[in-house]
């Protein structure tokens, strides 16, 4: 389950050049970052390691206006947060 690993959010959402992710888990961890749109195309992927309370930047200039979804996976389990592109 994911909430045993800790808490991420997005931020700002809606977004427009940036958006940030910010860790709190419970310990270091390697996590595959992964935007997609609406159709299950992949925007961006990345696989950092991540300190227990970390602030992530992601440049999302390159996005086209509208939705997408970031899928985050430490240690086999994901957790997908919703991100509108302005």
């Amino acid at each position: 389950k994911f909430d045993q690993l800790g808490n991420i959010s997005l931020f700002p959402n809606p977004a427009s050049k940036f958006v940030n992710l910010q860790f709190d888990l419970l310990n270091n961890a390697s996590a595959m970052i992964e935007i997609v749109d609406v159709l299950g195309k992949k925007q961006f992927s990345q696989t950092n390691t991540i300190s227990n309370k970390e602030l992530l930047p992601i440049d999302i200039s390159a996005l086209k206006a509208g939705v997408y979804f970031v899928n985050i996976t430490i240690n086999h389990n994901k957790k997908v947060l919703r991100l509108v592109v302005e």
